[in-house]
């Protein structure tokens, strides 16, 4: 399906990393991202020429896997055969994964790569098959149909052109604050309230961020610094205002830029 332009795109996740070669090496053979840039510090990844990802160099940061931070980034494939394609080399491969989930808007293959980031690769559904109940949308998970999915493989040669961030799944110390960030700071909507989990949307796309307490309930900033996610990279309509940028409590940053001035 031709993606749908909600007035916000995410356009680059920047994570911190101890062992550089290792985690690339993860987003461009499993993931299938391509190296754009890379340097002894810092290596962009992307699809096509688009990048998507930045991985910097940090020796002495630590992980902190129940801290604030990334549950995970979610990598948004154009068609769901591309997804096909993507899951057949990957069994193929004995790629491990965590889960997989139809959550009746899209449907979702998770894993983790080597120093613990979660990682989304995923396909929409077509809006008017985005399941609704009493008018709200519904986000619940339900079996993939496998067989179907998978007859639908066609040959997979890397994240193709159109692939982009199509969500951030955040793991914070309390909803409050995730609220006071995107709600508040960036007026960027409630799609979906769950216990323990808030779902964020801009222009009603399923949700562009998420934020759940699972197991980081009532962490705070970490005092050193920290593996994993140190920055995201937003992209707003023109008729938008917003600073260019914002720091969480909890320590993310967040880029904005306005479309019209990168057009300019």
């Amino acid at each position: 399906m031709t993606q749908i332009d909600y007035g916000l795109d995410i356009t680059k996740v920047v994570l911190a990393v101890n062992d550089l070669e290792r985690v690339s090496a993860f987003y461009k053979s499993t993931v299938g991202l391509s190296v754009l840039k890379q340097d002894g510090e810092q290596v962009v990844l992307g699809a096509a020429d688009t990048p998507l990802l930045e991985l910097q160099r940090d020796a002495h940061a630590t992980r902190q896997p129940n801290g604030p931070g990334l549950y995970h980034t979610a990598f948004l494939l154009p068609k769901r055969s591309d997804l096909a394609a993507w899951l057949d080399t990957a069994a193929k491969q004995n790629v491990f994964v965590d889960g997989a989930s139809d959550h009746q808007v899209s449907e979702a293959i998770y894993l983790t790569d080597p120093e613990g980031n979660g990682v989304e690769i995923y396909a929409d559904k077509p809006q008017d098959q985005w399941a609704r109940k009493d008018g709200e949308l519904s986000l619940r998970s339900r079996q993939i149909d496998f067989d179907d999915l998978l007859g639908r493989a066609t040959h997979w040669s890397g994240a193709p052109t159109g692939t982009k961030i199509g969500h951030v799944h955040l793991q914070v110390g309390d909803i409050a604050e995730a609220d006071a960030l995107f709600v508040d700071a960036l007026g960027i909507d409630v799609m979906k309230k769950m216990p323990g989990a808030t779902f964020y949307s801009a222009g009603g796309y399923h949700h562009h961020f998420a934020a759940n307490t699972f197991r980081s309930r009532g962490t705070k900033r970490p005092s050193e610094p920290a593996t994993g996610l140190r920055r995201v990279d937003l992209e707003i309509a023109s008729d938008v205002v917003l600073p260019e940028g914002h720091e969480a409590n909890w320590g993310t940053r967040f880029a904005i830029s306005n479309r019209q001035a990168l057009a300019a």
